[in-house]
């Protein structure tokens, strides 16, 4: 029979091979060998936050540190987990305690900062990737933190001597040049842009957003061939409705009416729901002759409107996934105006406002559903009011 170290040193292998599955079942069966195993509860937990088990997984780091309150890859790795929840005031509580634990350890400072900046403390977020920077300055992973949240607060080029940092120490960091072409497009350097967001497509050619956001760099540089060919790319890898409205508007402002007709109409097939591209291609019919057309268009428009509530909260659900709070609730609330009895968007309004420090409205917002009859809301209301 195998002794719980062996089943730890099977766990971690299968952790290396990229097989969660087999490293819970080993680190498991170490557990049921020796339960005051600390290090096996903070190793199951590791591997359940790899398969996005988050809450399986604090209970793990939980019982890891009734073990061990010391545990301090235990704390890092349950502020991990709730970050993977957007519990960022918690995991803010469990990285300090990491930092008390151990304040020359850089990866604490990291994830906590991390969670500063999805709390807007844009400051205490640039103090806490600047003491992981102290302590690892040959990581590169807290000057691009660093970097977007010097973003945020609107200093972008300070963020792109980070992000060009990060690059400097990691040529392939794709997400440090996905941010500093953001802060280039802000400083209007949309060239500068353009060669970052090439570099992009150079490591990663298969990533049809790459090309888009090329494509908008480019139109700011009134190339607009060049962009409608990106655009035509990004079809080409995910033929998705805005791709294709894109292209329809580029080809329209040069001119190519019927061109940009013809994207129209992909656009339409993409997605049938769209009040914006049958509304467009009416207008465009119009203006190039075809007088009759508009009424049809239009007239599909209007049937359509029962489904625009629906449509609007995949939008709002797209920016809260995204943790653009402000613009979830600001789309949340276009939904309850066009359908007070939407009981999704009362609820994900409640969320958005209470990840933005709102609790009180958010509070109303769950009160809502509930007297709507949504159950998911009254749990949620015991829990967190």
């Amino acid at each position: 029979m195998k002794s719980a170290e062996e089943h730890i040193k099977d766990g971690l292998i299968k952790n290396e091979q990229g097989d969660y599955l087999w490293s819970i079942d080993n680190f498991s069966l170490a557990i049921k060998q020796d339960q005051n195993n600390a290090e096996a509860y903070n190793l199951r937990g590791f591997s359940k936050n790899k398969i996005k088990c988050y809450s399986y997984a604090i209970e793990d780091f939980g019982k890891a540190l009734d073990i061990d309150e010391n545990h301090f890859d235990a704390y890092i790795n349950r502020g991990f987990a709730k970050q993977g929840l957007r519990l960022h005031k918690l995991a803010i509580d469990d990285y300090s305690k990491a930092i008390e634990i151990n304040p020359n350890k850089a990866t604490a400072y990291v994830g906590r900062g991390i969670s500063k900046e999805k709390l807007e403390d844009y400051s205490g977020s640039i103090e806490d990737q600047s003491s992981a920077i102290k302590n690892n300055p040959t990581d590169d992973e807290p000057y691009l933190f660093r970097g977007i949240s010097k973003a945020k607060l609107g200093e972008h080029q300070k963020a792109i001597d980070d992000y060009t940092k990060a690059i400097e120490l990691n040529p392939k960091y794709k997400s440090a040049y996905f941010f500093r072409s953001n802060s280039k497009k802000d400083l209007k350097d949309f060239q500068g842009a353009v060669d970052d967001l090439s570099k992009l497509i150079e490591l990663d050619p298969f990533r049809s957003d790459f090309y888009s956001f090329r494509a908008h760099a480019k139109s700011q540089l009134e190339d607009h061939i060049g962009a409608i060919t990106d655009l035509e790319k990004a079809i080409e890898i995910q033929p998705i409705y805005l791709y294709l409205l894109a292209t329809a508007r580029l080809k329209d402002q040069l001119g190519d009416h019927e061109g940009s007709i013809d994207f129209y109409a992909k656009g339409i097939k993409a997605n049938l729901h769209s009040r914006m591209s049958y509304t467009e291609r009416g207008y465009l019919k119009s203006h190039i002759g075809d007088h009759l057309a508009p009424i049809e268009d239009n007239g599909r428009t209007v049937e359509i409107e029962r489904t625009y509530s629906k449509a609007t909260y995949n939008i709002a659900s797209t920016d809260y996934d995204l943790e653009d709070f402000h613009a979830a609730i600001s789309n949340y609330s276009k939904v309850i105006e066009d359908d007070a009895q939407f009981v999704q968007a009362y609820f994900h309004r409640g969320l958005a406002k209470y990840y933005l420090n709102n609790t009180e409205e958010a509070i109303i917002d769950w009160e809502k559903a509930v007297e709507l009859g949504d159950e998911e809301s009254a749990e949620f209301l015991r829990n967190h009011s």
